[in-house]
């Protein structure tokens, strides 16, 4: 490179560079300018923030656990049990399904029950006789109690009556008290403790006693014959446990 080259190359180090604008007087060109402004604005407005959200970020690996206790006693006084009480291990069962726990408040007692030979229950139709010969031996009773042994067995001069059968006796029997025995059920207190967790974000929230955020409960027990047509089982008590995510 010559020393004029060396030369013009150090000279253009102190040179200075600007933008020149040029304005077009075209409304056409103006408004079609706008249009495009406008389009790329609501884009981002519109889809980008109010249908993706895509300023938020989404935990999906969300780790939840949630633990209930039911407190709680009831008192009894029964012809087939006498006076009893009733605590939590009496009345509450293993949960059935996730979030769900299960509380007794009715029941059908069968006291003295043990092997042996009685009657079938009278509202098994396939237990019902007239002679022996209705009742084949060894065959079991469908939908009853146990396996007939052969005999028919009549009360007083009735031309019908039920099987024998071999079983658990006195077979259970199918009439449900009016009124639920456990009734004192609407009075339990239930202790809740959620935990929740993602990971993703570190977060972590305990949701108990004195920390009902996110945290929703409906409990009920169906007591009444006219619920129970448009409701739960009569005497059949339910609870829920919904969460959401908490938030700070």
């Amino acid at each position: 490179m010559g020393q004029a080259g060396w030369k013009g190359l150090c000279l253009s180090l102190f040179d200075y560079k600007t933008e020149k604008y040029v304005i077009a007087k075209n409304k056409k060109v103006g408004l079609l300018y706008r249009l495009l402004q406008l389009s790329i604005l609501l884009y981002l407005v519109v889809w980008v923030f109010v249908v993706k959200k895509s300023y938020q970020d989404v935990d999906t690996s969300l780790q939840s656990a949630v633990v209930t206790k039911v407190k709680g006693v009831a008192y009894t006084n029964t012809s087939e049990l006498g006076e009893r009480l009733w605590d939590v291990a009496d009345y509450v069962i293993p949960p059935q399904g996730d979030n769900v726990f299960v509380v007794i408040t009715n029941l059908i007692v069968t006291t003295n029950q043990r092997q042996g030979t009685c009657a079938e229950y009278e509202g098994v139709p396939d237990g019902l006789c007239s002679q022996d010969h209705d009742c084949h031996a060894g065959e079991t009773v469908i939908a009853g109690n146990g396996v007939k042994t052969g005999r028919c067995l009549r009360v007083g001069n009735s031309t019908r009556g039920t099987c024998e059968i071999f079983a658990w006796c006195p077979v259970e029997t199918q009439s449900m008290p009016m009124e639920p025995l456990l009734k004192e059920a609407e009075d339990f207190t239930i202790y809740i403790k959620n935990f929740i967790r993602f990971p993703k974000f570190n977060f972590s929230k305990y949701v108990g006693l004195g920390h009902g955020q996110g945290l929703f409960m409906g409990w009920g027990l169906n007591s009444s014959p006219l619920r129970a047509l448009v409701g739960p089982p009569r005497g059949c008590a339910w609870a829920f446990v919904h969460t959401v995510s908490a938030c700070e």
